[in-house]
């Protein structure tokens, strides 16, 4: 179970998402069959395979196999809240995606109200909620609630990673597009290049 989940996430994270879906598939029939159908190993199982379909733009696939995981995972103890609050956060994007707007707002706004009563303020999964949020109302054209909580997100990247980080990076560079959006280039460019210069260091190291 744990070479099948390994693989999947080997040549998910190398780009080749469509080697990575029969290893996450046949990660969840063998988890099924060793825990159970509904066990919190299924339920992560199922997860890696629905985010794997929302990285790859099958959005449906993405919503139906991502709600199994959520019902799954609804009874699960405290230490799967990160797990329960990132797979709520994955269907949001896959309804926002799929056009569902305000389903999308609904379910967003209920993942953030789930991770602000679980997590300390600079948790890095409050961070995704904040990110993840602050892109849907971009995409949706709604600027000023999309600014507010990408600077929410960047804010605790900056305060949790010292160096140069991926995430950090993107973060910025979200910040970026979103000044530019709303009409402020100098505010943009600069942090365009901050970002640049983070992938800069990061391709070097």
């Amino acid at each position: 179970l744990y070479t099948l989940s390994s693989l999947g996430r080997y040549y998910g994270t190398i780009g080749m998402e469509a080697d990575a879906e029969p290893y996450y598939i046949q990660a969840g029939v063998l988890a099924e069959k060793i825990h159970g159908t509904g066990s919190v190993h299924h339920a992560m199982t199922l997860n890696n395979l629905g985010v794997l379909y929302l990285q790859r733009g099958r959005y449906e696939d993405a919503y139906r196999v991502l709600h199994r995981t959520a019902e799954y995972l609804n009874d699960s103890g405290p230490s799967f809240a990160k797990s329960r609050i990132s797979t709520a956060v994955s269907i949001a994007s896959a309804s926002s995606y799929l056009g569902h707007t305000k389903e999308a707002d609904s379910l967003y706004m209920s993942a953030l109200e789930s991770a602000r009563e679980a997590l300390e303020p600079n948790d890095l999964v409050l961070a995704n909620v904040y990110n993840n949020i602050g892109l849907h109302y971009r995409t949706t054209g709604r600027h000023e609630p999309a600014g507010t909580y990408l600077k929410l997100a960047a804010d605790i990247y900056r305060s949790t990673y010292r160096l140069p980080h991926p995430s950090l990076a993107a973060s910025v560079s979200n910040l970026a597009k979103h000044y530019n959006d709303i009409g402020k280039p100098d505010t943009a460019g600069m942090l365009f290049e901050e970002g640049l210069e983070m992938r800069r260091m990061l391709f070097e190291s």
